[in-house]
Parts: structure tokens; C-alpha cells; sequence
């Protein structure tokens, strides 16, 4: 018989944000404990990411698998390789479609290769300015359909997730973006295809690079300026290494955890159940208000940090809003379905015209 827990054992109490990275909560259980979990465990299901241990990420992908672990009387235990060690996203899906991990926590470029359609919510200027409460309000409605997108191609959905709002970032200050930014030695996630999509649109030349490799490139100079969410500049320590933050944000980057449907099979149905009754569903909605007040919470420690905050012009800023349009018609009927993004602006508009009520 499966056990359920209370709420009072799986959620911990509100985090704090403490130095160079949004949160530090250890939930990792020493190597022994580990073993001897996964050896009464009846199925063991191996995920990779690039999130460090220590993050919003991490936090909230283990509260699922807490609770999942803990209902199942621990038939099922999740085992967790981080921050990057499994290689850059692309490599992750390789190794997942060989049947060597059984799924992953993706963002942007593994998104890409999961589940293309929910790259609609990369779209630049789609939501208002930090706007976590569209895009919560936005998965709400849409969370299913991803799933049967994800479905199509081999993989279960189990839980949105997201990076924050990604803004550009640079060396020195960039005096107007237009003509500035093209100058720089800007950073393309490797097979990224929104951030090529945005630079190409405003004529910015860029260096395409694994994300793993960002770092040492910032260090030697290869790089000085990218687009990047807050609490990937803070929880990846490339804040050591840019000055300036341009407001407002361009592009919001969803992200999400999934398994092959292998790996899914394998899991008894009684227990699939748990990922997505009504204590999971309250789990996820919540890990997903940590991720987001990280992000904010990581902007916070940038600025006080020495960051500069630059406003970018408001006639400036309708320009690079006017260029970087092509890219959701350049994008529309190739990554997702044009009636996809209808869906995505009607719900959006119902939403903001129901706030200013």
C-alpha cells in the first residue's frame, strides 16, 4: 500500500537567500544512505542537469522526488547527477535516448530537443517585464497540452519548470544597444535557436558555445556579454565577470523535467499516480514560485553586488522590440503550431485584461 505524507514533511520552510548563490538548502543524503536506498528501492530513475547543487533548481526537483519516495514507501528513488557532470543538455538527451539516463531537468537547448512547442514561451517581449504571474497563469492552462506534445516524442512530462527572465549583459556599459551590442563578443548557447534568432534580428555577431563552457570563457575573455536569466548569473558565477544589466528582460526561458517513456513504463501505475495528484500538484506550483522569487531574489544580490542596472531608452527599446518581432513569425509553424501561439496571446490577454479589473 502506497504512504502518503502531510504537508509538514515534504515542504520546508521559506528560504534564504545567502550569499553568492540563490539558496543553499542540503538535502543530499550521504553516499551510503543513498546505496542502501536505492537497493530497497524497486525502481531507481537517474536524471541530469546542468542546475548546481544548492539552487532553486535543485530544491525543487528534490521536493518532488521526496515526495514521491516517501508515498511510495520507497519502491521508487530518484538518483540525481548535477551541475553539469553528465555533459552540456544536448548530450544528456543523447544519452537518454541510448537508455542511459532516464530523463532530465532541461532548459532552452533541451527544451529544443524535448519538446520543441514549448519554445512559444521564448518568443522576446511575449510576457510584460518579469512578469512570473503571466507565465504561472500561462502553465496552468497549457501544462496538459505540453504533455501530449512531450508524449509525441518519447517523453512524460512531469513538472514545468523555468530560469527566469533573461536579460542582456555585459562588460563595461553598452551606451545604446543597437550600436553597442554588435560590438561585443556575445555568447550563443550552443543550438539555441531563440538567442540566434533575437542577436541575427538586432545584427549581433556571436560566439556559439556549450553552456558548461561559459565560465572559462568569460574568464579569459572570450566572452563579455550574453543574454542570461539572474539566477543563472549568480548560481553559474558569471557575475564575476559582467558589470551591467539591461532593463527590461528580453526573453523568458522555460524549463522542465522530464523521463523517457522507457523509464516511465517502468514505474508502476500505482505509483505514476503520485506525480500528478493533488499534494504533487501543490508541491509543483509552489517549486515553481521558489524558482521564480530566486530569480528575483538573485537581481536583488546582483545589484547590491556592484551590477549596474541600465534602462534601456524607451525609443530605443521600441526599435529592438519592432526587430526582434520577426523572430515570432520566423519561429511560428516551424517549432510550434501557429495556433499554438494564438492560444498563448488569447490566454495572455485574458489574464491582463482581467488583472485591471
Amino acid at each position: 500500500m502506497l504512504r502518503k505524507i502531510t504537508q509538514s514533511h515534504y515542504m520546508p520552510g521559506a528560504y534564504l537567500l545567502t550569499g553568492l548563490i540563490s539558496i543553499i538548502i542540503l538535502i543530499t543524503s550521504p553516499k551510503s544512505t543513498s546505496m542502501a536506498t536505492e537497493e530497497k528501492a524497486r525502481c531507481v530513475i537517474k536524471i541530469a542537469t546542468l542546475a548546481p547543487d544548492g539552487t532553486a533548481w535543485m530544491k525543487a526537483m528534490r521536493a518532488m522526488a521526496n515526495y514521491v519516495e516517501e508515498a511510495s514507501g520507497g519502491l521508487v528513488h530518484t538518483r540525481f547527477y548535477t551541475g553539469g557532470i553528465m555533459g552540456d543538455e544536448p548530450d544528456v538527451v543523447r544519452k537518454m535516448k541510448l537508455g542511459q539516463l532516464d530523463g532530465s531537468g532541461v532548459s532552452l537547448t533541451g527544451v529544443r530537443l524535448t519538446c520543441p512547442e514549448f519554445q512559444v514561451l521564448e518568443l522576446p517581449f511575449l510576457f510584460s517585464d518579469r512578469a512570473f504571474d503571466e507565465a504561472e497563469y500561462l502553465y496552468s492552462k497549457l501544462e496538459h497540452e505540453f504533455d501530449q506534445y512531450a508524449e509525441k516524442r518519447g517523453y512524460k512530462l512531469i513538472t514545468i519548470a523555468s530560469a527566469g527572465f533573461a536579460h542582456i549583459w555585459s562588460k563595461g556599459r553598452l551606451n545604446s544597444i543597437l550600436k553597442d551590442f554588435p560590438r561585443q563578443k556575445v555568447w550563443q548557447w550552443e543550438g539555441e535557436p531563440v538567442m540566434l534568432k533575437i542577436s541575427r534580428a538586432l545584427h549581433v555577431p556571436t560566439i556559439s558555445l556549450p553552456l558548461p563552457d561559459t565560465l572559462t570563457a568569460l574568464q579569459t575573455g572570450m566572452i563579455n556579454a550574453f543574454y542570461g536569466t539572474p539566477i543563472h548569473v549568480l548560481s553559474f558565477q558569471w557575475s564575476k565577470y559582467v558589470d551591467h544589466i539591461y532593463k527590461p528582460s528580453i526573453f523568458y526561458t522555460p524549463s522542465f523535467v522530464v523521463v523517457t517513456k522507457k523509464a516511465w513504463n517502468r514505474i508502476p501505475p500505482d505509483i505514476q499516480k503520485l506525480y500528478f495528484d493533488e499534494q504533487a500538484q501543490r508541491i509543483k506550483r509552489e517549486a515553481l514560485q521558489w524558482i521564480h522569487q530566486a530569480d528575483e531574489d538573485s537581481l536583488k544580490v546582483l545589484e547590491k553586488s556592484g551590477i549596474k542596472v541600465v534602462e534601456i531608452p524607451p525609443e530605443e527599446l521600441e526599435k529592438i522590440r519592432q526587430k526582434t518581432r520577426r523572430v515570432w513569425e520566423e519561429m511560428s509553424g516551424k517549432y510550434f503550431p501557429r495556433e499554438l501561439l494564438d492560444r498563448v496571446e488569447k490566454i495572455l490577454e485574458e489574464y491582463r485584461s482581467s488583472k485591471q479589473r
